[in-house]
């Protein structure tokens, strides 16, 4: 994922996109032409800082847990994440069966309520973090929230 001065990037089709991701929630939806949106399956809470350091040795993961959806009425089929002002992470319901040179960023509907995560650039669909400002942000559960680009190899 190098392309010389002058070279440009192309994009797959959303059509071949799905051809390797698995666990979409409803295509009919999620796919367009320029990509496919990916939606939520769990939200994680930081309990605490992790560390960093230089070579790797003292470097310690933040400790996370994991926020439970609830019901806004008794016969729903899904729950709703009532987030504060804060930063979250995100876990997608879909996974790539093999790595590709995907670019994942935050759909419009997030930062037209004050809420985004940043663009990332990776092999597979990773948990992101998400930034909530105020006053705050209710996600339905399989919400799309992202948008999955996958570069051509």
């Amino acid at each position: 994922m190098n392309p010389s001065m002058g070279e440009s990037l192309k994009l797959l089709s959303a059509e071949k996109i799905v051809d390797f991701l698995k666990n979409l929630t409803y295509s009919k939806t999620q796919v367009s032409e320029t990509g496919v949106d990916l939606t939520v399956n769990k939200i994680y809470k930081f309990e605490n800082r992790g560390d960093i350091d230089f070579g790797g040795g003292e470097r310690k993961d933040a400790e996370l847990s994991e926020i439970s959806p609830t019901l806004r009425n008794k016969d729903d089929d899904y729950g709703w994440w009532e987030l504060d002002s804060g930063t979250y992470l995100l876990k997608y319901n879909e996974e790539l069966e093999e790595e590709k040179n995907c670019i994942i960023q935050p759909l419009e509907r997030l930062y037209r309520n004050s809420t985004t995560h940043p663009t990332i650039v990776s092999k597979e669909i990773t948990k992101i973090p998400i930034n909530v400002g105020e006053p705050g942000i209710s996600i339905k559960e399989n919400s799309r929230v992202s948008k999955l680009i996958v570069l051509e190899d």
